[in-house]
């Protein structure tokens, strides 16, 4: 499972890399920092079950409108 999980998330991160080169001019160093900080805060999320509740809050107050998620379907 965190074999797809690890694939899921570097394809979502392909498209947001590319995404952000385009459209706001992001370079390699840039995206290799965000890269890797997606990586490190990901590793959290099955260890603490808190996890999607935090950034969920961390969204909201930035201010960006996602979707919450179910926290009762989440697996850990």
């Amino acid at each position: 499972m965190r074999k797809n999980e690890a694939a899921l998330t570097r394809r979502v991160l392909k498209v947001v890399c590319v995404s952000l080169n385009e459209g706001f001019g992001f370079g390699a160093e840039r995206l290799s920092k965000l890269v890797k900080l997606v990586n490190e805060v990901s590793d959290e999320w099955h260890d603490n079950p808190c996890f999607w509740t935090q950034i969920d809050r961390r969204l909201e107050q930035i201010g960006i409108p996602f979707e919450k998620e179910n926290y009762d379907e989440l697996e850990y």
